[in-house]
């Protein structure tokens, strides 16, 4: 197949692009892990200057999430599609050329107040700290070089989200792995020169390439720029109306990690490096099964709105391939979680006592996994019924619940930064818990027997399963003791021996269960005709 026929590929259904974003998302996740490692080796491990440089991204990403992702998740997609499901296609590129002036008008607004400024708005993070005045300095200088890539971000946003519109997931999937390639790239050229610095400079760069890649495919579906805002079109203000409280739902995520980030500096420079490290483990699959199949399915949701059944069909299904993705992932996060930040992380400058640090953080995410990664899927489904107050509200009450959970580990029974771990799932939680609430006082079908009979035999899979995998890295390691695990590849061998018998027997159990999504893969197994789209194709074929 030509290079592109496969950039130009239309995606018919939610599952199938969810697919096609799982495949680019999975190959982005394990560069931006081995993207970590590399940080870990290259500048000394859980060092102070990693760990400033972690801290600093912070505040420009709330940026980012304030001025792109809020407009676009919010409303922006819905109303394109809308728009080009009614052939008004050039209608659709002129309320995208409102939003987008509009955006880079607004960031540059902001920027005249930052630069000046970055020095005290830095500082923000470090509250509670110990940083020192070269610490601060080097926050200061790493967040001003970050603030220029959150430019390319929101470019970047506005041209995924017209390609989600038209369906192009394939495009859309590669500007993350081309982002974390430069990044990668650049930092190992440059970083005797620069330092810490040239991770920084790397990710503008990578910024740069992840809006660049994605201009061919932009402009071939009939994307032209205009140098027009409208502020009187009646689409833009019924945006406006959606954006204030996505943005602020967006404000209150992005605070949670501003205030994680200085409780972990509260601690150590280094504690966040820990927590950072074993959070973007635990983000693999919570972006590979949650973000993908939610994001593929949300233009879906949003035709599907104006009708019950429709979008409760599409909920379901969408609902259950991600439970049936994640919750045998939460098993082996806990059961593995040595293993698997030794295996991604295991430079040897990250030592064992960081080693120990991010695995115990981890298990304690791992226990929010199931639930985080089904909050993007509901927030979506009430962005679909034009809903932004409901996700607002729920992502504020579980904030404020998760900070004071943090505040009394830390200060009153003062654990370490593992707990952070527990409060971000209990985040999570009560996140999870609001919103699907408050959805299912609109469609009670949700609670019904056969929504839950699927999900306790999941459950039930993935206890087994977890189970099994937990004995079998006890027999091999333990009692045969045939793995030298001080060697990486007798570790990956020992680890993924372990993960292949747990994951045959969650799908075994599935099968025997009569569940629908595990007779599937089997029986796909069962008659391999190749590993591949069409064997992917085949197994979420709608």
């Amino acid at each position: 197949m030509k290079i592109k026929n496969i950039f130009d590929r239309v995606e018919s259904s939610p599952i199938s692009a969810a697919v096609v974003l799982m495949i680019s998302l999975l190959l982005a996740n394990l560069l931006g892990v081995l993207k970590l490692r590399i940080f870990a080796q290259l500048f000394s491990g859980a060092s102070s200057d990693l760990g400033v440089f972690m801290a600093s991204d912070r505040i420009p990403n709330l940026v980012f999430s304030v001025l792109a992702v809020g407009a676009l998740s919010a409303s922006f997609v819905p109303i394109f599609s809308r728009l080009l499901s009614q052939n008004k296609e050039n209608r659709a590129f002129e309320i995208t050329a409102t939003l987008f002036n509009l955006s880079l008008v607004i960031f540059v607004l902001v920027s005249l107040v930052f630069f000046p400024f970055s020095r005290p708005i830095s500082g923000l993070i470090s509250l509670g700290g110990n940083l020192s005045p070269l610490e601060m300095n080097l926050l200061d200088q790493c967040t001003r070089v970050l603030f220029l890539a959150q430019l390319f971000f929101i470019l970047s946003a506005f041209a995924s989200g017209v390609l989600q519109s038209f369906n192009r997931f394939t495009i859309v999937g590669l500007p993350p792995v081309v982002y974390n390639l430069v990044i990668i790239v650049f930092t190992l050229l440059t970083y005797h020169r620069l330092g810490i610095m040239a991770a920084a400079w790397g990710t503008v760069l990578g910024a740069a390439c992840h809006f660049l890649v994605q201009l061919p495919a932009l402009f071939s579906v009939g994307f032209r720029y205009l140098p027009r805002i409208n502020l009187k079109d009646s689409l833009v203000a019924e945006i406006g109306r959606m954006f204030v409280p996505r943005s602020l739902s967006l404000t209150v995520d992005q605070l949670g990690l501003v205030i994680f980030t200085t409780l972990s500096l509260s601690l150590s420079a280094s504690s966040v490096v820990i927590f950072s490290f074993a959070q973007r483990l635990m983000l693999i699959p919570v972006v590979l099964f949650g973000s993908t199949f939610s994001q593929a399915s949300f233009a879906t949701l949003s035709q599907n709105a104006e009708s019950s059944a429709d979008f409760l069909k599409t909920f379901r299904k969408v609902f259950n391939y991600i439970s049936f993705l994640i919750l045998p992932a939460v098993g082996f996060f806990i059961v593995l979680r040595i293993p698997f930040v030794r295996i991604f992380f295991g430079a040897k400058s990250f030592d064992l006592e960081a080693t120990v640090l991010t695995a115990n953080t981890l298990s304690f995410l791992a226990l929010g996994m199931f639930f985080e990664t089904h909050t993007s899927l509901l927030s979506r489904a009430f962005f679909a019924y034009k809903d932004s107050k409901t996700p607002l509200a729920s992502a504020l009450i579980s904030l404020l619940v998760g900070v004071l959970a943090s505040l009394i580990f830390l200060r009153v029974f003062h654990f370490g930064v593992w707990s952070l771990g527990l409060s971000f799932s209990i985040i999570s939680l009560i996140d999870f818990l609001f919103m699907f609430l408050v959805l299912w006082r609109k469609f009670p079908q949700l609670l019904r027997p056969e929504f839950l009979m699927p999900l306790g035999k999941m459950i039930l899979g993935a206890i087994l399963s977890g189970l099994i995998t937990l004995v079998t890295l006890k027999f091999f390691d333990q009692r045969l003791a045939i793995f030298d695990t001080r060697y990486s590849l007798n570790l990956i061998i020992l680890t993924g021996t372990a993960l292949l018998v747990g994951g045959l027997t969650y799908l075994l159990t599935c099968y025997y269960l009569g569940l629908h999504e595990g007779k599937r893969l089997v029986g796909l197994i069962l008659r391999i005709r190749g590993f591949g789209p069409t064997f992917l194709g085949e197994l979420f074929q709608e």
